[in-house]
């Protein structure tokens, strides 16, 4: 998992994103990305919606999937973003190296990476 300070927990910081974030498209998931201050650290945030899955374990394991392909890659990625993730029913069941692809992938096409 993250460490508590690079994850979005506010419902204002939420909603702040969803309003005014850049939407990036994935096969797997939607991707918003709002610009923040330079000096703050990129933190991320993960929606996954009862429409996926109802169970409350498959939700969370989806979270903790795509919350570990971000992990590894948090020292290429640029300083001073929000993003969150919105994932799509494509996600069930899948490992975490398919995840990983589409998560650097659409890091990348949003410009976050610095490499």
């Amino acid at each position: 998992m993250l460490v508590k300070a690079r994850m979005i927990s506010k419902r204002k910081e939420f909603e702040e994103v969803l309003r005014d974030g850049v939407m990036y498209q994935s096969p797997l998931f939607g991707m918003l990305v709002l610009k923040k201050d330079e000096k703050d650290l990129t933190r991320f945030g993960l929606i996954v919606s009862r429409k996926i899955d109802k169970r409350a374990v498959v939700r969370n394991r989806i979270r903790r999937v795509v919350l570990e392909c971000i992990r590894p890659s948090l020292d290429e990625i640029k300083n001073g973003h929000l993003v969150v993730f919105l994932a799509k029913k494509k996600l069930v069941g899948l490992g975490v190296e398919e995840v990983k692809k589409e998560v650097c992938s659409g890091l990348r096409k949003a410009g976050l990476l610095n490499k």
